[in-house]
């Protein structure tokens, strides 16, 4: 599957304009390791990595700066309700912005890469970071892993805050 992805993505870039013979030789060879073994980890991560090195060097994503996410602990959830009835959730991470520079043929170097912190959720959970549509604040969920009263249970709320990190501003209150 993944290496049909890689060949999309080869063909894809390809009606783009892109010289994707060296990617096209890697895509053979991978074929090869997968006709001689092919549940093998390596050639899965291999494959993986050349997909995403494909990915990265789309013209469609030249504009891009930085990408704003969050880190958390998976959630272990038994149903879409879980977060808010039963569901395990345990704190950590935050809301960051991944910074990756270019190089002189503007292709991103992820090696380079630099993550920033903006929000330090490792007291609670932090989810779904928006940015308004000037990327000057930065909308997200959080919640505290204490109930913020005792005896209740802990809330989602709205957060706001600058796209550097100053200014956080809790919007929502109460359960």
């Amino acid at each position: 599957r993944v290496l049909v992805l890689v060949e999309e993505v080869i063909a894809r870039l390809d009606r783009q304009g892109l010289d994707v013979r060296a990617e096209r030789a890697r895509a053979t060879q991978l074929r090869q390791q997968a006709a001689e073994a092919p549940d093998s980890p390596s050639l899965y991560l291999a494959a993986r990595l050349a997909k995403r090195q494909l990915f990265l060097r789309d013209p469609a994503l030249t504009p891009i700066q930085s990408i704003l996410f969050t880190k958390r602990n998976p959630f272990l959830e038994s149903h879409n309700y879980s977060e808010h009835l039963d569901g395990i959730l345990e704190p950590g991470g935050g809301v960051y912005v991944l910074h990756i520079p270019r190089d002189e043929q503007n292709r991103f170097r992820p090696d380079a890469a630099r993550i920033e912190q903006l929000f330090d959720g490792r007291e609670g959970i932090a989810r779904e970071p928006v940015s308004d549509f000037d990327a000057k604040t930065v909308y997200f969920a959080y919640r505290p892993d204490k109930p913020e009263v005792d005896g209740w249970a802990s809330y989602w709320h709205m957060y706001s805050m600058s796209v550097d990190g100053s200014g956080l501003r809790k919007l929502t209150d109460g359960p």
